[in-house]
C-alpha cells in the first residue's frame, strides 16, 4: 500500500476510535448510534469519489417493500433520492 494512503488510513482509525469513545458519554442507544454514525460517514465521504453520497434513512423498490432504518446509505449521485428532511432519506434501489 502506498505509504501516503496508509498513513491516511492509519489517522483516520484514530479519528473513529475517538468518536468510538466520545460516543460513550451517551446512555441511550440512539444517540451513541448517531455519534458513531457521524465519524464512519465523514469517512466515507472523505475517500469515496464525488459520483456517491452517503445518507442515512430508508430504501424502498417499485413495489413499495421498505427497509428498516439505514445509518449508512452509500448511494450515485446521478440518481433522485428523497430528500424528507435533511437528515431522513428516502433511497428508491431500482
Amino acid at each position: 500500500m502506498h505509504k501516503t494512503w496508509s498513513d491516511f488510513i492509519t489517522a483516520y482509525s484514530k479519528i473513529i476510535e475517538g468518536g468510538y469513545e466520545l460516543a460513550k458519554m451517551f446512555t441511550h442507544g440512539t444517540l451513541i448510534g448517531n455519534v458513531r454514525e457521524y465519524f464512519i460517514a465523514s469517512f466515507l465521504r472523505n475517500i469515496l469519489p464525488e459520483a456517491f453520497g452517503v445518507g442515512h434513512g430508508q430504501l424502498f423498490d417499485s413495489k413499495d417493500q421498505r427497509s428498516g432504518e439505514a445509518d449508512i446509505v452509500i448511494y450515485d449521485t446521478r440518481f433522485p433520492i428523497v430528500k424528507v428532511t435533511p437528515a431522513n432519506w428516502l433511497f428508491p434501489v431500482e
